[in-house]
This record gives structure tokens, sequence and C-alpha cells, in this order.
């Protein structure tokens, strides 16, 4: 049932919702990748350590890994004109409570 009725729904936004426009820029592909494979180091490091433990070489090495990726991530992020995640968007207290959270 929900197929059918997804299929409908984008079959008639195309036809209802005006294109979006077009913005120059390029895609951040370091940004992509250090994100990626930071947040998958980290999330690989925590479920070692389940099985091997928090002091096994593997699951910290996993884990710092995952940190200098993620520290990467926010150096070529500051310095990127078209960023994945925009640091400026750290600006308001309120928005990055609300990261915090839904993280």
């Amino acid at each position: 049932m929900n197929v059918p009725v997804g299929i409908a729904i984008v079959a008639g936004a195309a036809r209802v919702l005006p294109a979006p426009a077009r913005l120059p820029g390029r895609f951040d592909v370091p940004g992509a990748v250090l994100s990626t494979a930071g947040l998958t180091s980290g999330v690989y490091g925590v479920i070692r350590a389940a099985e091997q433990g928090w002091t096994d070489a593997g699951t910290l090495a996993a884990l710092a890994a995952g940190v200098l990726l993620l520290a990467g991530f926010a150096v070529n992020e500051s310095r990127h004109t078209h960023a994945v995640f925009p640091l400026r968007l750290l600006a308001s207290r309120n928005r990055v409570f609300a990261y915090a959270v839904a993280g």
C-alpha cells in the first residue's frame, strides 16, 4: 500500500512543485569522506568495545582514529566555502542544544 501511494505523491509533486533554483558551488568531497570515516570508526570502536573491552588496542585505535578524523572534518569545514556542515550553524546556543539532544 505504501509504495503506490509514494509513487503517486512523487508524480503529483513533480507536476505541482516548482524546480529549485540552481546554485553554483562544488560538493565538499573531503568533508563527506572525513565525516563518514570518522563516524564509522567511532561506531566501530564502540561496538568493538562491547565485544573486546574498552582497553583493547583495536578498540582504542578505532576510537582514536574516529576522533582524529572528526577533528580533521572540523578543520576542513572551517576552511571550505561550500561545507557539508557549515560551522556557523553552531553559533546558536539553541541549535547546539537541539543537535546534542537529537544526536
